[in-house]
């Protein structure tokens, strides 16, 4: 039933939470938060009002706020598409949440299918999407139809590249970094022998040729061994190899020759490989240190190169640290105001060596809460009741990560199911694969639309990985105590996935690397 109502000259009209447009990242969504919680608009009508009258003062509401919103974005320099999967772990946080809306609960738990594949050699990580292409790194750097249709041919369809981007390690065993993508440029490090940073031209026009086009570098940059993911945010490349490396995105500060070489615009000095985070104008680094030392750290530094930096190149120190002992961290992820970093042991020969998880632990991201002295040292706001085993997945208050054979939920601030001092907290529930425990869960989760998405190795006899769906919020498909969650769909991929893989969504799809048959595989849901 429909009511309409007179509206008298002088009459106030209450504008709630005007309608702000769809960015990705957590800093847009955090400002987006903001402006919906903003306070009420207060339009006076002066004169008796027309229903057109009145859609148009409300209209010209909406354009302001999304006016000032936009700015926000801007100033921030995030804005993104949507449905856009740029870098390793969604954004420069490593959150692996996505807002993606394009694939719902119950289109999750219809299962998936097989839309195309590629096979561009073994892809043991995460794909980027940008802008309708999926940029894979392996022995090249390959560029691919996100819809499947330009160079792609069959049922279900086999794609071949777009363009292809060469290193100088190229045909020299090297491998390329998860790609990320940001301002029309693709950046990926290469592991040994080349151990060298890339940037290529998202188009793939630039400094490249033929049919398909074989593209070369914009411009390069010496780094060291390592084929961390890079990170891209504040106008600046941030890579690890041995120590953390920012570099100017353009490719002009610091950089020059024929063949384009760049310098660091500054450095760190101790030694550091699994990708680096970044948010709230601080990079976060988990030390990987050598057997001779006692303890790895968590590790934070100033962004932008200036607080606790000096000398020729320019070196920088942390503003504060977090001492983890000689156990092995994962790299960080940050949300909700704390940065979160897994630890556990392993003898250092690689997915075949048993590993023992230990806790994951929360610390306050800005260095606050549990620090003093000089130089600052931080302990834990609070820590995990089991060991954990893979990078962290946050969304909506909950946090999300696997021992390597189960997936775990925690309240992501520290509050539900956690006691004593230091405080330690349970899971909120628990989810197992289906046939467990003869198959098992040892992927990095992401999160979408309520949807945390993992995968897991073959079941016995088989070669083919899972693509597993769970209800984020632990109620479908779970009951017990503790509470265990089974999942809403089990989807056999045609490959076998790399430990720790973590699927990528965008635009409708599902994305998953995959290192048995080399491929890439893109799945829809059997039901929208």
């Amino acid at each position: 039933m429909s009511r309409s109502t007179h509206l008298s000259a002088g009459t106030m009209v209450r504008v709630l939470g005007a309608a702000t447009p769809s960015f990705d990242g957590h800093v847009a969504t955090s400002v987006a938060r903001r402006h919906a919680q903003a306070r009420p608009v207060l339009i006076e009508i002066r004169e008796p009002p027309s229903i057109g009258a009145i859609s148009q003062q409300l209209k010209a509401v909406v354009l302001m706020r999304r006016r000032r919103l936009l700015g926000l974005f801007i100033m921030f320099g995030v804005v993104v598409a949507a449905c856009d999967w740029p870098m390793y772990g969604y954004g420069p946080d490593h959150s692996r949440y996505t807002p993606d809306l394009s694939i719902s609960r119950a289109a999750a738990a219809s299962g998936f299918s097989p839309a195309w594949s590629a096979s561009p050699g073994g892809v043991d990580t995460t794909p980027a999407i940008v802008g309708g292409v999926v940029y894979v790194g392996s022995d090249k750097l390959y560029a691919f139809d996100a819809a499947g249709k330009m160079n792609c041919s069959g049922t279900p369809a086999t794609c071949t590249p777009l363009w292809v981007g060469i290193t100088t390690g190229t045909g020299q065993g090297a491998q390329l970094s998860v790609p990320a993508v940001v301002g029309g440029a693709v950046y990926a490090q290469t592991s040994p022998p080349d151990n060298k940073l890339y940037a290529f031209d998202a188009a793939g026009k630039t400094n490249c040729s033929g049919t398909p086009a074989v593209c070369g570098p914009l411009w390069a940059a010496t780094t060291g061994p390592g084929e961390a993911a890079a990170v891209v945010a504040n106008g600046m490349v941030y890579v690890t190899a041995g120590r953390v490396f920012a570099f100017d995105a353009k490719g002009v500060t610091n950089c020059s020759g024929a063949f384009k070489m760049c310098q660091p615009l500054w450095e760190t000095a101790n030694s550091y490989f699994t990708s680096p985070a970044v948010a709230n104008g601080f990079v976060y680094a988990a030390s990987d240190r050598n057997t001779a030392q006692t303890t790895n750290t968590l590790d934070v530094f100033d962004s932008a190169g200036r607080t606790n930096c000096s000398g020729v190149p320019l070196t920088c120190t942390p503003l504060w640290s977090a001492n983890l002992g000689p156990h092995v961290l994962t790299e960080p992820s940050i949300s909700n105001g704390s940065v979160y970093v897994g630890t556990y042991d392993a003898d250092g020969c690689g997915q075949t060596c048993p590993t023992t998880p230990l806790p994951l632990y929360a610390f306050d991201a800005k260095g606050n809460a549990n620090c003093s002295g000089a130089p600052k040292q931080c302990t834990p706001l609070w820590k995990t009741s089991i060991g954990v085993r893979s990078p962290v997945a946050i969304s909506g208050g909950s946090l999300y990560v696997t021992d390597g054979a189960v997936l775990y939920a925690f309240d992501a601030t520290g509050t539900a199911n956690c006691s004593g001092t230091p405080k330690s907290c349970a899971p909120l529930w628990r989810a197992t694969a289906p046939t467990a425990p003869t198959t098992w869960i040892d992927g990095t989760p992401t999160v979408a639309d309520g949807v945390v998405y993992v995968t897991g190795p073959p079941s016995p006899n088989s070669t083919n990985s899972w693509l597993y769906a769970f209800d984020s919020s632990g109620q479908t498909n779970c009951s017990g105590a503790p509470k265990t969650c089974a999942p809403m769909s089990a989807t056999a991929l045609t490959g076998t996935t790399f430990f720790e893989q973590s699927p990528a969504i965008s635009n409708g799809t599902v994305y998953v690397g995959t290192i048995s048959n080399g491929g890439l595989e893109a799945l829809k849901p059997k039901h929208t």
